[in-house]
């Protein structure tokens, strides 16, 4: 007897789960939008691009109080439906290494790791992974505004740094969200998972 074709379709990694991305209208977050898409997953999108959400954007600002109340309000939300899932967090290679410059970014992402590691042992018990994906420079719309180049420039620039051939992108960044969003993370938790190419050492 012939199949249908529902029921030969390859499982999805994230069918059935339900995702939301902070900052999912540019950048890294826009590219994981559209990973966890692509992977069965229904998304609901959090951004902020207005002027005044924009003038709170600073490294404690956003880094440290915005992730604080987005797990506080996802773990809380979790634990009284009775969900068990996960929760990932954006840190940086930074938080490891550290930086002679930008000390505020720097301490934001170490406060991110921080935040991860103690909110994964905290809602381990209710089958809740929390995790963090730390990615180092990507040549997204963001910094190369900041620094007042192009992409190409940019990208040439953050290549010199990496010990991996070729240039770190936003889709090497989404990949790792969408597997420790995965049922392949299972087990894993309080992670620090750097993506860089090998830049961090």
């Amino acid at each position: 007897m012939e199949e249908s074709s529902s029921s030969s379709r390859p499982k999805k990694k994230l069918d059935g789960k339900v995702a939301i991305v902070t900052g999912g209208a540019s950048g890294i977050g826009e590219e994981t939008t559209c990973r966890f898409i692509g992977h069965g997953a229904f998304v609901v999108i959090a951004n902020i691009q207005d002027e005044k959400g924009q003038a709170f954007v600073s490294s404690l600002g956003v880094n440290v109080l915005g992730v604080i109340a987005c797990v506080k309000h996802a773990a809380r939300a979790m634990v009284e439906g009775r969900v068990k899932g996960s929760i990932i967090c954006t840190a940086s290679n930074v938080a490891e290494i550290g930086s002679p410059k930008k000390f505020d970014y720097v301490m934001s992402k170490h406060a991110v790791l921080g935040l991860v590691r103690s909110a994964s042992k905290a809602l381990g018990p209710n089958g809740i992974r929390v995790n963090c994906v730390s990615p180092g420079a990507v040549g997204t719309l963001l910094l190369c505004a900041m620094y007042s180049k192009e992409k190409e420039e940019v990208e040439s620039h953050i290549e010199q740094f990496s010990h991996l051939k070729g240039v770190l992108k936003t889709g090497h960044v989404a990949d790792a969200v969408v597997f420790l969003a995965s049922d392949a993370a299972e087990f894993i938790t309080g992670h620090y998972l750097v993506i860089d190419g090998g830049s961090h050492f």
